[in-house]
């Protein structure tokens, strides 16, 4: 059997479980195993696992939305090339469509393999991606009130490229759009124990939605804007999580954000960010609280 026909196999299989917002977890650890899978070797753009990420997440939600999921083709300049990109959309109605759309982002792209040197990206960020292939299952059954958006990003990693095509692309769907969540490195937490959510919206909105979704959860959020920087940091040994993922393009086209996020870590961009490094429980019941804060977000919002 071939890496692809293995492929459509257990996406077949995920697709006749019972999917629901009780496994959200399971499923996730399932898709970030296929994600990283050795047979990918990363997601570096062009390369063979960037393409099979790009079949795996379009059949995914092909499965569950059909005729609703759109594969969005873009250029930018790099240097003296041009490269390109694919972002993957799909849309799930709401009870009251008239509210709008919650767009839910991750990007799916990585690092390019050098030689005999490969990069999974596990954290970064086949964990996102993960998280919302498992939420369009759950919004699937449970349906929010909010028209949502899931968007699958590419070329983050190099510009942020995919958000700004997205926005750029759609200008009449954009209008609609009252809120981004963005899930970016979200397998670890802060050490296994919480995790980091900044925004730019009313900031007591943002605090009074944790406060509320932290008594129902086991793995809690709290508020922050910077973190202690290593390989990420932007200036002055900080992160500043408000220009740190995709996000921030929907910042810069007025749409307000929360934006869920770990912590900075020695795995980073680094061969060994793969599957055996993530704390398998924490992820797992860390999905079912962002699941949960979403939920929270879209009844309040």
């Amino acid at each position: 059997m071939t890496v692809r026909q293995s492929l459509s196999a257990l996406i077949l299989l995920l697709a006749l479980n019972a999917w629901s917002c009780e496994n959200i977890g399971r499923n996730a650890w399932q898709h970030l195993t296929q994600l990283t899978s050795p047979d990918w070797a990363g997601r570096g753009p062009d390369q063979p696992g960037h393409l099979l990420a790009q079949s795996y997440i379009f059949n995914t939600l092909n499965l569950l939305y059909s005729t609703s999921v759109s594969r969005q083709e873009f250029y930018f300049s790099s240097g003296f090339s041009e490269k390109a990109g694919i972002n993957w959309v799909a849309e799930r109605t709401g009870t009251d469509p008239k509210l709008g759309y919650i767009a839910i982002t991750a990007h799916y792209d990585h690092l390019k393999s050098k030689g005999n040197k490969h990069y999974p990206g596990a954290d970064d960020n086949a964990s996102g991606v993960a998280a919302i292939l498992a939420l369009a299952a759950c919004f699937d059954l449970h349906q929010p009130r909010h028209n949502m958006l899931i968007i699958a990003t590419d070329r983050e990693e190099q510009g942020l490229y995919g958000a700004k095509s997205f926005l750029k692309d759609n200008p009449k769907l954009v209008k609609q759009i009252r809120l981004n969540i963005n899930l970016d490195m979200v397998a670890h937490g802060n050490a296994n124990k919480h995790y980091w959510v900044t925004g730019k919206q009313p900031s007591d909105s943002i605090v009074a939605i944790i406060h509320e979704t932290n008594k129902k959860v086991i793995v809690p959020f709290k508020y922050g804007r910077k973190l202690r920087g290593e390989g990420r940091e932007l200036r002055r040994g900080k992160i500043d999580l408000h220009r740190a993922s995709d996000h921030y393009e929907f910042y810069k086209a007025g749409i307000p954000y929360v934006f869920i996020t770990g912590e900075n870590h020695r795995h980073y961009h680094q061969t060994h960010d793969s599957v055996d490094t993530i704390n398998q429980p924490f992820y797992q019941t860390g999905i079912a609280s962002i699941a949960s804060l979403i939920q929270e977000i879209d009844k309040t919002l």
